[in-house]
């Protein structure tokens, strides 16, 4: 009996502590750099686009930028709980990314059946095509290499769900940060150049998930 208390203690004592991740406190940690990053890369655009106190009456516009906010916030907090092998058991908040996606793209779809508003502005509509994705892409790659190193430190068992995660934050910083310093509203071009593209870059995270977060 003594030699089996003295074989527990033994062990216990050579045992490495277990980290405890703690989702919430990596949430918020990694929002407050996202979002100095978009700062960043907003001042790098040279600041907001002259017409956007004109633009901000449009409700479809605000609608738009809720809707990248909502991405934004949504899939950088999601892909951390997305670091544990459960999610910590939040169905909802692990869907919610992929819910703001859609209406994302439902919105997109849907002014192209309306009558186009005065107060877009589509004059320079080709004045920037591949440019508008190449920011995209270049502007996400340090958000994704941020998201994950983090998601590195976690137990995730569902790496491709947390690589499209991780991308769909990033994207969203140079997508959001782009709409506030492009003036050009041309719906064709959005779907284009900026939002089918970043679908793409989010495909592409999926797949690179797959290899890079793993434990």
């Amino acid at each position: 009996m003594g030699d089996t208390k003295q074989l527990i203690q033994e062990l216990s004592a050579k045992a490495a502590p277990v980290k405890i991740v703690r989702p919430e406190r990596y949430a918020a940690f990694l929002l407050v750099l996202l979002s100095v990053y978009a700062l960043c890369a907003q001042c790098w655009l040279e600041g907001l686009r002259p017409d956007l106190i004109m633009q901000l009456t449009r409700p479809l516009f605000i609608v738009e930028l809720l809707l990248l906010a909502a991405m934004l916030t949504s899939a950088s907090v999601a892909s951390v709980y997305a670091m544990l092998p459960d999610g910590a058991q939040r169905k909802t908040l692990m869907c919610l990314p992929y819910v703001f996606s859609g209406g994302m793209l439902a919105l997109l779809v849907f002014q192209l059946f309306l009558p186009q508003d005065a107060r877009m502005v589509t004059s320079d509509a080709t004045s920037h095509t591949h440019e508008c994705t190449m920011y995209i892409a270049l502007s996400s790659i340090l958000p994704t290499a941020l998201i994950f190193g983090l998601l590195r430190k976690g137990a995730s068992v569902m790496p491709m769900q947390a690589g499209l995660l991780a991308v769909i934050a990033a994207v969203s910083v140079g997508a959001i940060t782009l709409r506030l310093a492009e003036a050009n509203d041309e719906i064709t071009h959005l779907l284009t150049w900026h939002y089918l593209p970043s679908l793409f870059f989010a495909c592409l995270g999926a797949v690179s998930g797959r290899f890079l977060v793993r434990w």
